[in-house]
């Protein structure tokens, strides 16, 4: 994430990353600086922002070649027809998300987010309490009689590989969507 705040689009990236290494065994490396600098220019966004660009625009493989975007950049004057050509081979096939709501106001229930997890449909996820969006893998047993969902952050050095689980009240998503890559 490189400190740009673009988690938005990296939960997105790495649930369709998860999600094709789940489907396939192997994925290439998305860039969401993409798909961040593609919808907002800006920084500061949702999962169901970027699920929605996902969806109608794709992802672009991390690269310097002409149909892949550089690491971290948000360079807006690269994105061209070729590249738009180049993100429509990684797009989101199926989303989970409400089609009635606005992009920022997308939820799913803890039991929706808990059955995403035990199928190992990865659920982008945003938390108010964090101002932060993450990716929730799967629904791990923390104790007897307590679950909750192991995430992947995007901050560099965070976690153990950038993977922990959250507890508690800190582990309801005040947003959320699931996807299919």
């Amino acid at each position: 994430q490189n400190g740009d705040g673009h988690c938005w689009a990296y939960s997105t990236g790495h649930a369709m990353m998860m999600a094709m290494l789940r489907d396939t065994g192997s994925t290439p490396r998305l860039n969401p600086h993409f798909v961040a600098t593609y919808l907002k220019r800006f920084n500061g966004g949702w999962c169901g922002a970027s699920a929605k660009v996902g969806n109608e625009v794709g992802y672009l493989v991390e690269g310097t070649g002409a149909d892949e975007w550089p690491l971290h950049s948000n360079n807006t004057s690269l994105i061209n027809q070729s590249r738009l050509d180049a993100a429509a081979k990684y797009k989101v096939t199926e989303e989970w998300r409400d089609l009635t709501r606005e992009i920022w106001d997308q939820e799913q229930t803890a039991e929706q987010l808990a059955t995403c997890g035990f199928n190992n449909t990865p659920a982008p996820s945003d938390f108010n309490w964090w101002g932060h969006s993450v990716c929730q893998l799967r629904w791990v047993r923390i104790e007897k009689g307590s679950w909750g969902p192991l995430i992947l952050n995007s901050w560099k050095g965070w976690g153990r590989h950038g993977l922990a689980v959250l507890r508690g009240s800190q582990a309801t998503a005040d947003g959320a969507v699931a996807v299919r890559s």
